[in-house]
């Protein structure tokens, strides 16, 4: 048998080379074969993070003898979900269509073109009540393959003519020639207000248990309080209905967030989170880590931090408290990004995920033996009173919770000294550190998956600005520069993954292609040079806009057509909107150009603002279109083509994709205003995004970080540019710009006009 797994990328397929079991990869000579045999093919698809795949692969593909069952009645397939995630969206609908449901390990039967016609999750070795054991199902898969082969077409063909309606009803979920516009300001109203109605009032998040942490819902309810206020008042913050959804919105931010951040989903003595909570309390996790969640947590701690530091800086009766949601905020993102760096491989990228299980002190493998605390050694080390609790009891262990936080928070003592800092604290961290060193550490999973760490670069550089911490920004760009290492964006080759510094043999998706551009983006922000210079981080944000224009969506369409990616081996494609745990592809493509659209688009000169608008430009009236030296907003020119500074023309390609960028961004948002009435938690980013549009993009650019780092106190400020030229030419040693919707006001010369400026186009505090 030859061993076709050995040298895979995925360390999942690796975790199974040594099986009984003849494994192939996903290629098309695995179906070349099944064709040859006459027999279908199992597809397994899972991780190697993954609980329930580790336990299916103990029971069943390590047995001799369901390895000799699937050996002469099938090919075998093994597939990292991680490394395919067109093949595993397209499967993962296919069982959800006929089991209503879906997880992993995923277990498909496929004919010879790929057609799933049966398919399952885990099943266990020996029959239990309502589950059949595998082998069962294996032997009358196939027996309904040799003697009903008229059978297995017809549900093959059924089912996958019901995937294909299903990704036309996404491409098609507005009627032709309807206008594409994003989400409004009622429509984003009433989302926050469907969120309230499935609201956890007491422990925050959304639905019953299992919760998985909500964060780009978060990220949406945070940009939604920067837009229209946190108080009741109405006035500058908008009308009374949009006003009364900030205090809500406020609400849920901080419930939700506290909670998780003194309960035991995240990791009180290491940092980071973990994938879901199992409860409702956001206690018992299930344990394994992944990189996607930490760097999202990253980016919606650092919002969190931002609105809540701006809200203590309005004084009233409730600064204090938002100065201690500030320093949570603060403490949460800061401690992520300590455990982001542990996860670093050789190669220089971030890891993509650690496992649930490890071995306990018997030799077992088990579900968070590593983090778990005997309950009575918890009880005796750690006394009322400190940060340091148990919760939970798995099997007469504990997990690390810190309820304190929730205490400190809800004091009405004027104490300001969190209950996380101070020499007992760090001890007692101490003491928990000691005991982890002596156990055996999870299994971490090295694969570079690009997408995830370009979720972890654009969060780092947001961080660094955010926390005054140039050093995140110095682990994003080597972080950034490491995952280029295997790419060549100019030819069109990114990988969804690598190993060992080697690329996958799987191409990148919509959604890498995104986050590699939004990335570089966050990367360029901190040091853009001069504007009209489009190279650098820059030229790549352009090159995978432009890759994502020609090979991901169609402009021509009404509405625009995206798919996330096309699976070679079988043709299948994918076009899931849904924001899961990741950004869809649609989304994550409507942030980059969004932000392409911001930073290519905006006028060279200045237009002074009009009688009563306190420099906010207020107005949409007139043109809107011409600056003050006769140059158009958008086409980067002024007499004679050249920019106040004597730079020259910008690239006519990276104009072409800035003027084109607006009406990509609306059209990728437009399919979301019908599914927000229906699922508003599966349109995070989608709110999110329509969000910062319906506020106007407020961008502000300086030569000074200083000032840049006085801009990014500002939550509705969207863009923060430290920049040697933005929009009208060289930007004063000392001050700094700042723009909404592409009108640029003169010149501020020092950190106090700046924040006077700010202040007025900022909404009323409470």
């Amino acid at each position: 048998m030859v061993n076709r797994l050995r040298d895979a990328s995925s360390p999942y397929l690796r975790q199974h080379a040594d099986n009984p079991v003849d494994w192939w990869p996903w290629c098309a000579e695995a179906f070349d074969e099944a064709r040859s045999r006459d027999v279908p093919v199992l597809v397994s698809i899972g991780y190697s993070t993954c609980h329930w795949c580790h336990v299916m692969a103990a029971e069943s593909f390590a047995d001799p003898d369901t390895a000799a069952q699937l050996n002469a009645d099938y090919v075998s397939i093994k597939v990292d979900r991680e490394e395919l995630p067109t093949v595993d969206a397209y499967y993962m609908d296919a069982l959800q269509a006929m089991r209503g449901a879906g997880g992993w390990p995923m277990t498909v039967i496929v004919d010879h073109d790929g057609r799933p016609f049966f398919t399952g999750t885990y099943f266990p070795p020996r029959p239990r009540p309502g589950q059949p054991a595998f082998r069962q199902v294996l032997s009358a898969v196939t027996e309904t393959w040799k003697t009903e082969r008229d059978r297995v077409d017809g549900i093959a063909s059924h089912l996958t003519d019901a995937l294909a309606s299903v990704h036309e009803k996404v491409a098609a979920s507005l009627p032709a020639g309807t206008a594409a516009e994003a989400p409004g300001a009622e429509e984003l109203t009433a989302a926050v207000e469907m969120l309230e109605a499935s609201f956890d009032s007491r422990t925050g998040g959304f639905g019953p248990a299992p919760k998985f942490p909500p964060l780009m819902t978060i990220i949406q309810l945070i940009t939604h309080i920067a837009r229209v206020g946190a108080g009741d008042a109405g006035g500058d913050s908008g009308s009374g209905a949009e006003a009364g959804s900030g205090a809500r919105a406020l609400r849920m931010v901080r419930t939700t967030m506290a909670h998780i951040a003194a309960g035991g989903m995240r990791d009180q003595v290491e940092g980071g989170i973990a994938r879901y909570s199992v409860d409702g309390q956001w206690h018992v996790p299930h344990f394994e880590k992944m990189l996607y969640d930490n760097a999202l947590y990253v980016r919606a701690t650092t919002a969190w931090f931002r609105l809540e530091q701006w809200l203590a800086g309005g004084g009233g009766a409730g600064a204090k408290l938002a100065s201690r949601y500030a320093a949570l905020a603060a403490r949460e993102a800061r401690d992520t990004i300590v455990y982001l760096r542990t996860t670093l491989t050789p190669e220089g990228t971030f890891a993509a995920a650690i496992d649930a299980d490890s071995l306990d002190d018997h030799g077992r493998s088990v579900e968070g033996a590593y983090y778990t605390v005997a309950a009575a050694d918890m009880q005796d080390m750690f006394p009322a009173g400190s940060l340091f609790s148990a919760a939970g009891n798995l099997e007469g262990r504990s997990v690390v919770t810190a309820p304190a936080i929730l205490d400190w928070l809800d004091s009405e003592q004027n104490a300001q000294t969190p209950p996380w800092v101070g020499e007992q604290v760090e001890a007692d961290r101490q003491l928990l550190l000691d005991m982890r060193a002596e156990r055996a550490f999870p299994h971490v999973d090295d694969k570079t998956v690009t997408e995830w760490n370009a979720l972890a670069v654009t969060a780092l550089a947001e961080a660094s600005l955010v926390f005054a911490e140039p050093d995140y920004a110095v682990t994003a760009r080597e972080v950034f520069a490491a995952l280029l290492a295997t790419a060549d964006l100019p030819a069109g080759r990114l990988p969804r993954s690598s190993s060992g510094g080697k690329p996958g043999d799987n191409a990148a998706g919509l959604a890498d292609w995104a986050a590699v551009g939004r990335a570089a983006i966050a990367l360029e922000l901190l040091d853009a040079g001069r504007r009209h210079e489009v190279g650098g981080n820059l030229g790549v944000a352009v090159a995978a806009a432009r890759h994502i224009r020609s090979h991901f969506i169609d402009t021509s369409s009404e509405p625009m057509r995206c798919t996330d990616g096309t699976d070679p081996v079988i043709g299948i494609s994918t076009s899931d909107p849904v924001d899961n745990v990741t950004p869809a592809g649609r989304t994550a493509a409507a942030e980059l150009f969004l932000l392409l659209a911001e930073l290519i688009v905006p006028a060279i000169g200045w237009r002074e603002p009009g009688a009563g608008e306190s420099g906010d430009a207020n107005d949409r009236e007139g043109d809107g279109d011409r600056c003050g030296d006769g140059g158009r907003i958008g086409d980067g020119t002024g007499s004679g083509g050249r920019s106040e500074t004597g730079g020259t023309q910008r690239s006519r390609r990276a104009a072409e994709l800035g003027a084109e960028a607006s009406d990509i961004v609306y059209g990728l948002l437009s399919v979301y205003r019908p599914l927000i009435q229906e699922a508003p938690r599966g349109c995070g980013w989608a709110l999110y995004l329509s969000e910062l549009l319906e506020s106007r993009m407020v961008h502000v650019t300086t030569a000074s970080r200083m000032l840049a780092e006085r801009a990014a106190r500002y939550p509705l400020v969207a863009v923060v540019e430290i920049a040697a030229e933005g929009p009208g030419g060289s930007v004063p040693e000392s001050g700094a710009t700042v723009c909404r919707d592409a009108i640029c006001l003169p010149p501020l010369p020092d950190e106090q006009a700046l924040a006077r400026q700010l202040d007025r186009l900022s909404p009323l505090r409470s």
